[in-house]
């Protein structure tokens, strides 16, 4: 039996390890732990590591008289040396020594930002709508193809004050720039062999990457993967079931393109795979399942009927174009999936979002025990 306890315990854990940015030591630790978890689970774990170029920011803020606020650059932006000094003016319109402001939301592949990033910027200057109290960051998308001025993010807050600055042609003062170490970044993957061999494998996917510690965004994901993996194992499944856990979700989805590289065909060769997106079982969230094959969808309200719980499960969207993270990724190299995300997470993105306030256990606990019944449902029928 799935229980919220485990799923808690676990989301505790993986919160508890730190800040879960891409390449940086907390990520190479969490792969360990990834795979001594799974080892506890009877089940073994391999990491990959892949070359990475890890871009490590200086210090960030934004100061305009005496007034300050603390920043992140966007990573996809074109970043100066480390502690580089950009003065200039906030205003409306772009040209040498000019600064812009923009109010953008914390997710979504396009930004109210984009349109600028193609004008003549000193620097942009985004607030990024979120969780009052800490900072919300957006995903740095074309991280491998940096481009238009330094993109510095303030929390949402400071929007009142980047105002007055512009309508008054207030000087502002930004430091920011970033340097680079090359390291390596690591997927896990595992398979739980099923006794027959000639059944094409069903693969769980979870990202395990982000900006902050995440608790709410990747951790009901990775308690799901884990217990999941548990689950099957003591099951003895006559159908095998991949693994797989990505770094790089927050720069444009980096670790599941570096494992359809490494593993050319499998997504395809899978009979579905489960992504496990974000926020699922997050604190206030309904859970949404997307794909583009209604059968899946339909197996899938199967399973959720099987589970014969009262909680409230999931609703299914039939999406004709890919669902958005990793799952567009699969898609593209030919793979069939079903996508779970929790919808309305008001801590998305957040340096809020932390265990236990951020997380609903029994949520989490409720969807591990939907998608091992989905599993299940594709068990060939006994003889």
């Amino acid at each position: 039996m799935i229980t919220a306890d485990a799923c808690s315990e676990a989301v505790r854990a993986y919160d508890a390890q730190g800040i879960h940015r891409t390449g940086t030591r907390v990520d190479a630790d969490s792969a360990e732990w990834l795979v001594q978890e799974l080892a506890a689970r009877g089940v073994e774990g391999v990491i990959e590591e892949h070359p990475f170029l890890r871009t490590d920011p200086s210090d960030c803020d934004v100061a305009i008289g005496a007034w300050k606020v603390a920043g992140y650059p966007l990573l996809d932006s074109v970043l100066p040396r480390p502690g580089t000094t950009i003065e200039g003016v906030v205003c409306g319109e772009p040209g040498q020594g000019r600064i812009a402001i923009v109010q953008t939301d914390g997710h979504g592949q396009t930004s109210t930002i984009d349109p600028l990033r193609s004008q003549p910027w000193a620097a942009i200057v985004a607030a990024v709508h979120g969780a009052s109290g800490g900072l919300t960051l957006r995903n740095a998308w074309e991280f491998g193809q940096p481009h238009g001025p330094p993109v510095i993010q303030v929390p949402g807050e400071a929007w009142e004050a980047l105002v007055r600055a512009r309508d008054g042609g207030a000087a502002a003062t930004i430091r920011c720039g970033a340097s680079t170490t090359e390291t390596s970044a690591a997927n896990v993957i595992a398979r739980v062999a099923g006794a027959d061999a000639a059944l094409a494998p069903i693969a769980v996917l979870t990202p395990r990457s982000g900006w902050w510690h995440c608790a709410g965004e990747r951790g009901g994901g990775i308690a799901i993967w884990l217990e999941v993996a548990r689950a099957v194992r003591a099951l003895a499944l006559q159908r095998s079931i991949d693994f797989v856990a990505t770094t790089g979700h927050e720069l444009g989805f980096w670790g599941i393109e570096r494992y359809c590289e490494r593993h050319p065909g499998a997504a395809a060769a899978a009979m579905c795979w489960v992504h496990l997106g974000a926020n699922i079982g997050a604190k206030g969230t309904a859970t949404v399942v997307r794909s583009a094959t209604q059968g899946l969808l339909d197996a899938l309200g199967a399973a959720d009927g099987n589970l014969g719980e009262s909680r409230v499960g999931p609703t299914c969207e039939l999406r004709p174009k890919p669902a958005g993270g990793e799952a567009q990724v699969i898609a593209a190299h030919g793979a069939a999936y079903v996508s779970m995300v929790g919808a309305g997470f008001s801590l998305f993105h957040s340096s809020t979002d932390r265990w236990p306030v951020a997380i609903d256990a029994e949520a989490i606990a409720r969807n591990a025990r939907l998608v091992l019944q989905f599993i299940r449902r594709f068990e060939p029928a006994a003889s």
